[in-house]
């Protein structure tokens, strides 16, 4: 099965010419990408962080995601690691359309950040830690979500955050809430 996968990746990159297209910077090897034991820390998602904001909605088995609110409209939105975009496009979040970016970032490891504008990466594009994949735009109150997934679940994004995304996400006003329950 994983001699399978790996070979589909390696067909699907040279296929799809996996190199520096859209806001990605260099090429990303498929096969050490997605080995079983390639499971990376997670850098922030914005350039400049988010110091500051606010965390409105966070993970649960009913909000699969974390939800911030803050001044970040406008702001880069970056690759948390290395991978392979698998889709953009446009989903509902708390009733309103949003713009997301999912990206692979090994076998196990995949993201999705959502409430995005001006997108630059499109499905097979490889992507650096630091990247940029569009802008922010938000919905609602300015609003933003953040997932991560194991093994195709999403769980807690607090799991595996480098230790530079911790020390950003320790400035956010937490509103009571517990990043994860």
């Amino acid at each position: 099965m994983k001699n399978t996968i790996k070979k589909a990746i390696v067909g699907i990159s040279l296929v799809l010419g996996l190199s520096a297209c859209g806001g990605a910077n260099g090429v990303v090897d498929p096969i050490t990408l997605f080995s079983d034991n390639s499971i990376p820390k997670l850098n922030a998602i914005v350039a400049n962080g988010f110091a500051g904001q606010t965390l409105v909605g966070n993970f649960s088995p009913a909000t699969p995601y974390w939800i911030m609110t803050g001044s970040f409209v406008g702001a880069p939105v970056v690759s948390p690691a290395n991978g392979i975009v698998t889709s953009t496009g446009i989903t509902v979040i708390d009733g309103n359309s949003v713009t997301y970016v999912a990206i692979a970032h090994s076998g196990r490891i995949s993201t999705a950040i959502y409430g995005m504008q001006n997108v630059i990466v499109r499905a097979g594009d490889s992507v650096r830690a630091g990247d940029s994949l569009g802008a922010f735009v938000g919905w609602g109150a300015n609003r933003v979500a953040f997932q991560v997934l194991l093994d195709g679940v999403a769980i807690c994004p607090l799991s595996f955050m480098s230790d530079s995304f911790r020390s950003t996400l320790a400035t956010f006003s937490f509103n009571g809430l517990q990043p994860c329950l």
